[in-house]
């Protein structure tokens, strides 16, 4: 099985290709959870074995005496590539010039709390942590992970990653290859907004690996100052990649079949003041998915093709409504964006996942517009028939 997926927000850090250390911070340090991975990633279960690694460990202050007493057991356990602990209550500190970023810290729920105020305060912490990521770490650090394409690898699909920032993209692919064993996954650079480009990614991906079966068209910005391109990346090479991928998997063309998913967004259900074209595109997006699934239906393509909207996601496309070099006039409704954000929660990249792989392993959704909510979870818009 054979996987293409155009502008995945992949990187989660940036893998050396050096034997420099690389600089990882955890946060909600003294806490259970991230105590279990700091182990493992001290070791070079996460980065690999042959990677020297710098832990910064974030906690609240409260927590710094739990914390050095974790940093004196890390540096008992004498791990070669452990090359310093430092703890911090610091923000700054914590993420300065980080290559990696394993964001753990959050607020668990207290006795009466509502689930409103739980999720409110969980939204601004991971919008703090995401603020101090833009402004603190190494640029090569992204935003949400390799969740899906670490789904699609474990289950021994090879994955063509497809995106316009080489550097990340190289160091995405040393890394899940130092996972996964090398041959399973390439990287191509490419803007996918040049369609010549995009075409030659597609072709590359075949070359490479002798067919296709899935395609995962997501590539997305947040930029209404430069709306054309937001049209271009957003619409317009989900178009594009859709045609390609019928172009090597359909039926019509003498192909064996396989399955598209286009990424739009909860933004398409909502009237949004603060990113109308964003808005646009992705209801285009739904728009043109649907059409194409009874297309491909009614012509036999073989190729089902399905629709995935995400409520809010921890991303640097999450926390570009501030600038206004992106929103231009409409960055005066960031207030209203980000009450919008409290309302309706933040999701983890593992439930997107989880969504994405559903739609590749249900044969029986064709045109399927699957929501992907706090609240609600996954689950599917329903529409009502058209009547005369």
């Amino acid at each position: 099985m054979l996987t293409l997926l155009t502008s995945m927000y992949l990187v989660v850090r940036a893998v050396s290709s050096r034997a420099e250390p690389i600089r990882v911070v955890v946060t909600g340090a003294a806490g259970q959870i991230a105590y279990s991975l700091l182990y493992s990633i001290a070791k070079g279960d996460v980065f690999g074995k042959d990677q020297p690694i710098i832990l910064m460990l974030l906690d609240i202050p409260p927590m710094l005496p739990v914390l050095e007493g974790v940093v004196m057991e890390l540096q008992d356990c004498a791990l070669p590539l452990l090359r310093d602990v430092i703890p911090t209550d610091k923000v700054d500190v914590g993420f300065k010039d980080v290559d990696a970023a394993i964001l753990v810290g959050s607020m668990p729920r207290k006795e009466g709390m509502e689930r409103k105020d739980l999720l409110k305060a969980n939204v601004a912490i991971f919008k703090t942590q995401g603020a101090a990521l833009d402004q603190h770490a190494k640029k090569t650090v992204r935003g949400i992970g390799r969740a899906a394409v670490q789904s699609l690898l474990q289950s021994s699909a090879k994955v063509a990653v497809v995106d316009l920032n080489a550097t990340c993209g190289e160091q995405c692919k040393a890394q899940l290859d130092a996972e996964f064993g090398e041959g399973n996954c390439t990287f191509i650079p490419c803007d996918v907004s040049n369609g010549d480009a995009l075409r030659d990614a597609f072709q590359a991906t075949v070359d490479k690996f002798g067919r296709l079966d899935i395609v995962i068209n997501n590539a997305g910005i947040n930029n209404e100052k430069n709306w054309e391109k937001t049209i271009q990346v957003n619409l317009t090479s989900v178009i594009k990649g859709t045609y390609l991928g019928l172009e090597h998997m359909s039926k019509e063309y003498g192909k064996e079949g396989g399955t598209i998913i286009n990424v739009s967004s909860m933004a398409a259900f909502l009237h949004s003041p603060h990113q109308p074209v964003y808005t646009a595109t992705k209801h285009g997006v739904i728009g043109f998915t649907r059409a194409m699934a009874d297309a491909s239906s009614h012509g036999e393509y073989g190729v089902r093709i399905n629709v995935l909207c995400p409520a809010f996601v921890d991303t640097p496309l999450l926390h570009s409504v501030e600038d206004e070099d992106n929103m231009g006039k409409f960055v005066k409704f960031k207030d209203d964006f980000k009450r919008s954000m409290t309302k309706f929660g933040v999701l983890q990249p593992s439930l997107i996942a989880e969504g994405m792989m559903r739609l590749i392993m249900d044969s029986s959704l064709n045109g399927a517009v699957m929501k992907i909510t706090c609240s609600k979870g996954i689950h599917f818009h329903t529409y009502e028939p058209m009547s005369a």
